[in-house]
């Protein structure tokens, strides 16, 4: 369990689950009712505040997953990898918004999985934000980049996610959000319309 050192900022936590294995085939209604209820119970107790944005282990969900986070006061989802665009998906609980997710900006896909070398991650991701970054001119644009620290956050890569985020940061017009301020931009952006 982590220590109250190292709570994350409060507008930056996102719960994850309390367990871990995949769900997508060996979990009941029930386990999977306990499991999303402890986490966020867990997470919003630790942090101080309500857990509002949520990933599925291995981006893995049941029929009832988005039906019992939405219950359990989850507003955002990061599971589906299906566009650069947040999606409002209805459930008997309320609106539940998909956040953008992509695998191919996911350092475990392009270091563990793929075994590329540690400059590909700085490649790929500049290259998705550069066209991102155009389509973007005419309709905002939303590029996912998930990382992990035992990945990303050692000495020998962790240059490349400076160099990306410098890169980044220094064009116009772009923002750096979490899931959270995502979601909430997008609906506030559909809100004037």
């Amino acid at each position: 369990m982590p220590t109250r050192a190292s709570r994350p900022p409060r507008s930056r936590q996102a719960s994850n689950s309390w367990v871990t294995a995949s769900c997508r085939v060996r979990c009941t209604k029930s386990r999977t009712t306990d499991a999303i209820k402890r986490a966020v119970e867990t997470i919003s107790k630790f942090t101080g505040t309500p857990t509002r944005s949520w990933e599925s282990p291995g981006l893995t969900e049941t029929e009832q997953t988005l039906d019992l986070l939405r219950l359990n006061g989850i507003e955002y989802v990061a599971d589906w990898v299906i566009d650069d665009l947040p999606q409002d998906i209805a459930t008997p609980h309320g609106t539940i918004t998909t956040i953008p997710y992509s695998v191919e900006t996911n350092d475990i896909v392009i270091h563990a999985l793929q075994h590329l070398p540690s400059e590909q991650f700085l490649k790929r991701c500049t290259d998705q934000f550069d066209r991102l970054y155009l389509e973007g001119a005419t309709n905002a644009r939303i590029m996912a980049i998930s990382i992990h620290p035992y990945i990303t956050g050692v000495p020998h890569r962790i240059k490349y996610l400076e160099a990306l985020l410098d890169y980044v940061i220094n064009h116009d017009g772009v923002a750096l959000m979490t899931a959270s301020e995502i979601g909430d931009w997008y609906r506030a952006e559909m809100g004037r319309k």
